[in-house]
């Protein structure tokens, strides 16, 4: 059996191609659109496929083997097309409904909800975290944290000497006597405005409804985080509609 000898020059063209393929596949500038980089991706790829087939041909021309390493040539091709796909497969798509606000109740397909608990430095003790799904159920998985952005809620105890002081009565249509911690959207993770028709109270049992522009949400119970075993991981979490209910 005769063992294949790929020429120096052969070699060195393709470790210029792998690193031509390194960097086409690295991220865009950050001005470029996810189809942007898709095209210039493409281009890219169908460019280089030209090049190495034109210098295969030229090179090789006369060598017996030939046949043999134009498909090696074509498996190498046909894995960078592969790898190319990956990457658009796994480039998060531009959110599509980014609000300040939390939309219309009847437009959300999907919420996940996490607690956090935080300490020191004066920092809320305890935030909501919110992401919200606007898109088709069956696009939910295209988009790992909301096609809104994300959601804050400082939470806090509505049996606390110092809650009518940061809250005043605007929060007393939840009933807060009820619950056990109360809260209302914020535009930033430690914005102390608040937007209360937007707005969340867990009761003692842990169960969770969201208020949004007068019409209540059932988030079902809390249960535990899949990474709570790390130091800042949420404390717990809910889903609406609650599957679990």
């Amino acid at each position: 059996m005769t063992t294949l000898q790929i020429p120096p020059q052969m070699l060195a063209s393709m470790e210029r191609f792998e690193s031509e393929k390194l960097r086409a596949a690295a991220p865009a500038e950050p001005t470029y659109t996810a189809a942007e980089v898709e095209v210039m991706i493409g281009l890219r790829l169908r460019e280089m496929e030209a090049r190495l087939i034109s210098m295969v041909e030229c090179k090789l021309r006369d060598t017996p083997s030939i046949n043999r390493v134009a498909a090696l040539c074509e498996h190498a091709i046909a894995g960078l097309q592969q790898q190319i796909k990956d990457l658009r497969d796994q480039m998060t798509p531009e959110l599509p409904d980014l609000s300040a606000m939390f939309p219309q109740p009847e437009r959300i397909t999907k919420m996940k909800m996490q607690i956090f608990h935080n300490t020191g430095r004066g920092a809320v003790a305890r935030k909501l975290k919110l992401y919200v799904w606007t898109c088709k159920s069956s696009e939910i998985d295209k988009y790992l944290r909301g096609t809104c952005g994300d959601f804050y809620m400082n939470m806090s105890n509505p049996h606390h000497r110092d809650y009518r002081r940061f809250t005043g009565d605007s929060l007393d249509y939840l009933n807060p006597g009820e619950g056990k911690l109360v809260g209302a959207l914020s535009l930033a993770k430690f914005d102390k405005r608040k937007f209360f028709d937007q707005a969340a109270i867990v009761m003692p049992d842990n169960h969770l409804y969201i208020w949004l522009y007068g019409t209540k949400l059932d988030c079902g119970m809390m249960r535990s985080s899949p990474d709570d075993w790390q130091p800042k991981a949420a404390k717990g979490i809910w889903q609406y509609p609650d599957c679990y209910g």
